[in-house]
């Protein structure tokens, strides 16, 4: 359409094409893709390309086939008016921190910590710990794993490698009274680490800090996708696109 980023697409078809709710989608966001301005891409007022599927059907039979992608897709009975393409937002700082606390899954404990640093970090990775020693039996094996690697890769930057795994230790099994160690821990590494950062920086070597942060999110990436979690998920986690994870697991991203 002149002077107007829409685009008509007509496809001809002699035949049904059960697929074609897909092959259209297909289509579409090839043509998006290929019609976004990059230079503007990510600001808030910008608006990407929009797409007007026709099929032109010349066939003998009467058309039979789906129009929708939702009436070719797997149903799930509790999101059955959710429209195609809208995405669940699940926005942490809406839930209470007591509520993502006491839910028995590893998901809001991650997203907990993912929330807070500093002194908060700690605070609430002690409370964390102990509300998963207390009510073991809610939490399944693969949660646990998950939280162990973004311990053991991530935090343990902040609180230190040490103490980090006597805390995954501690979830492992180990003893109880190390608890206490948690928050301690981090108040005498926060200024280590601080300071070796100021370090790093006057000395030239933010690039290698930012590099060795990048190495281990991709590892914890590698981890997540051999226990089968989901994408999606993975992403909530480490903050990297779909996209950057999907060329992790295709091996083009070491």
């Amino acid at each position: 359409m002149k002077n107007k980023n829409i685009f008509f697409l007509i496809e001809h078809q002699t035949k049904i094409d059960y697929t074609m709710p897909l092959r259209i989608l297909e289509y579409e966001m090839a043509i998006i893709k290929s019609a976004i301005d990059y230079k503007r891409y990510g600001q808030k007022d910008y608006k990407i390309p929009r797409v007007i599927p026709i099929v032109l059907y010349t066939g003998k039979r009467k058309w039979n086939a789906q129009t929708y992608i939702n009436e070719i897709q797997e149903q799930f009975e509790d999101f059955e008016d959710l429209a195609f393409s809208k995405y669940n937002l699940i926005d942490i700082n809406n839930i209470a921190e007591e509520k993502l606390l006491e839910d028995n899954n590893y998901l809001s404990k991650i997203m907990l910590l993912e929330k807070y640093s500093g002194n908060e970090l700690s605070l609430y990775l002690n409370k964390i710990v102990q509300k998963i020693k207390s009510n073991e039996e809610y939490y399944n094996k693969e949660g646990k794993e998950v939280l162990i690697i973004l311990i053991e890769q991530i935090l343990s930057i902040k609180i230190g490698e040490e103490k980090a795994k006597e805390i995954v230790k501690i979830l492992k099994g180990g003893d109880k009274g190390m608890l206490n160690c948690i928050e301690s821990a981090y108040r005498e590494n926060r200024v280590l680490f601080n300071n070796g950062v100021k370090a790093g920086i006057k000395t030239g070597m933010k690039t290698g800090l930012e590099k060795g942060l990048l190495t281990a999110k991709i590892e914890i990436v590698k981890e997540l996708l051999k226990i089968k979690m989901p994408i999606s998920q993975i992403s909530q986690v480490t903050h990297f696109t779909e996209e950057k994870i999907k060329e992790i697991e295709n091996g083009n991203i070491s």
